[in-house]
């Protein structure tokens, strides 16, 4: 049976965007790394959660919940929305 995790009241599930390099190409050593503050909503549900949408690319602040699961390859986390302190849009996008 596969797994699935739903988020609850104010959580949001986020992939992590990994930073391990530059955008020219320079692999950054794990002291220059970004500690997982970037990530791309994947699931949020409920009333609370109004911020933001899923698809939506966020900074947050603190690390939230890491979840591990079977066949799954990616970092992701559950957060409540109030750990969202950005949403990252195109100068094009409409705010």
């Amino acid at each position: 049976m596969k797994r699935k995790v739903k988020p609850v009241g104010e959580m949001v599930l986020l992939k992590a965007i990994r930073q391990d390099m530059t955008e020219g190409g320079v692999v950054l050593p794990d002291s220059a790394k970004a500690k997982k503050s970037l990530g791309h909503i994947v699931l949020a549900r409920g009333e609370e959660v109004d911020l933001c949408e899923v698809g939506d690319t966020v900074i947050m602040h603190g690390n939230g919940a890491f979840i591990t699961m079977d066949g799954i390859d990616e970092d992701l986390f559950l957060v409540k929305q109030d750990q969202i302190l950005g949403i990252l849009y195109e100068d094009e996008d409409e705010i």
